[in-house]
């Protein structure tokens, strides 16, 4: 199902295509349902985006994640991130 979100940092208005969302799952959501019960199977980073319209990239760009076992985030570790969104 295609998802169409304003992000609530930059403004702009992104479509995600989010596999095996349905229009039932994102109304059991609306209606007060857990999103994490109501859209189970969907990745964290996708229900994000489906709540905030803030795409995993623009997640990646703006707050970039805390080093990991003692070494920092390289451009290389942003980039497979990114990769991995325009792949979903």
């Amino acid at each position: 199902m295609n998802v169409t979100r304003t992000s609530m940092l930059s403004g702009e208005t992104n479509t995600l295509y989010v596999e095996g969302l349905t229009q039932d799952m994102v109304d059991r959501w609306q209606q007060g349902e857990l999103i994490q019960v109501a859209l189970a199977g969907v990745p964290q980073e996708l229900r994000e985006f489906i709540m905030t319209g803030i795409t995993p990239k623009e997640w990646l760009e703006r707050l970039p994640p805390e080093p990991v076992w003692g070494r920092p985030i390289g451009k290389d570790d942003v980039a497979t991130m990114i990769n991995k969104e325009n792949k979903e």
